[in-house]
């Protein structure tokens, strides 16, 4: 065997405990920070594959900067044809823009984890109403139909952890006419000194949906971090 199979097989069994559940990974810029995001599986990233798809979701998704968008296998092929049905489940990882480029501190996500788990829940129904506005008046430029998220409600924090904090939230949004009922995670993450949003979203039918979708999301941001180790450290 030569050097260079050994090297390769030495370097996969390292990686391999590191990304545990992921069987495919990119690399994403944060604004001069690079970072090995895995990709969880029956998902596939967008990337540039759908210029015009991406364009579309980064003005229905929260302000920011659109990272990556995942769409589970089938969902990305159907886009590639061109099918329009709706998505069943979707991932992003987004940074504000006032962060991207810049470090975020262990003090900064002390802050922002302080306020997700103990402020959030209580400016909830007050944030809903501005998003469902702010959905009203983007759908009214674009001419097409908005979709308000109706009957929201705050399930409160699922992930809690050193770099990591988590809230989920449910809602009903119109879809062809029938109110689908909507599971929304959010991930506060500080990875290589950067700040980024996982979003992790999913149409249920049951609640007994909710804690699997949230063990998947949370494991996801485990892998993330695990992959990409604190430079101090």
């Amino acid at each position: 065997m030569n050097f260079l199979k050994l090297r390769m097989m030495m370097s996969s069994l390292v990686i391999l405990p590191l990304i545990a559940g992921c069987a495919k990974q990119t690399s994403l810029d944060l604004g001069g920070q690079k970072i090995i995001a895995p990709v969880p599986p029956g998902f596939t990233p967008l990337g540039t594959s759908a210029p015009k798809f991406r364009a579309f979701e980064e003005r229905i998704l929260p302000p920011g900067v659109l990272i990556e968008y995942y769409l589970t296998d089938h969902d990305f092929h159907d886009v590639l044809n061109g099918h329009s049905n709706s998505r069943k489940r979707f991932l992003s990882i987004m940074m504000s823009k006032d962060m991207y480029g810049r470090d975020f501190s262990e003090e900064n996500f002390l802050g922002a984890a302080y306020f997700r788990k103990y402020v959030e829940g209580k400016t909830f129904d007050a944030g809903v109403a501005a998003s469902n506005a702010r959905k009203k008046i983007d759908a009214e430029k674009q001419g097409v139909s908005s979709h308000p998220a109706l009957d929201a409600k705050w399930l409160g924090v699922f992930i809690d952890q050193h770099d990591a904090a988590g809230v989920a939230s449910t809602s009903f949004t119109p879809i062809n006419g029938d109110l689908t009922k909507l599971l929304s995670l959010s991930v506060t993450v500080r990875v290589k000194n950067r700040f980024i949003q996982l979003g992790c979203g999913s149409v249920i039918n049951d609640d007994l949906e909710i804690k699997p979708f949230e063990d998947m999301c949370s494991q996801w941001a485990q892998n993330i971090l695990k992959s990409n180790p604190d430079p101090a450290n």
